[in-house]
């Protein structure tokens, strides 16, 4: 049975139709070239501290209040 590969895509830069694809850039981290978003899909834990994704967890909380 083949293994299918899929990519990593950042889920705020698009480019053409599609959502961006990111780089690995080490042990199972992946990084966009465009914002700085940071990936590591195997840690559910994970929390990215790029400026986007900084900002929708602000507005999470302000919503919250």
């Amino acid at each position: 049975m083949a293994m299918t590969m899929t990519a990593v895509r950042c889920p705020y830069c698009v480019s053409g139709d599609e959502f961006t694809p990111m780089a690995a850039v080490a042990d199972e981290r992946y990084m966009c070239g465009k914002c700085g978003h940071l990936a590591i899909p195997k840690d559910e834990t994970f929390r990215c501290a790029c400026r986007k994704c900084f900002e929708l967890r602000a507005l999470d909380a302000r919503q919250r209040r």
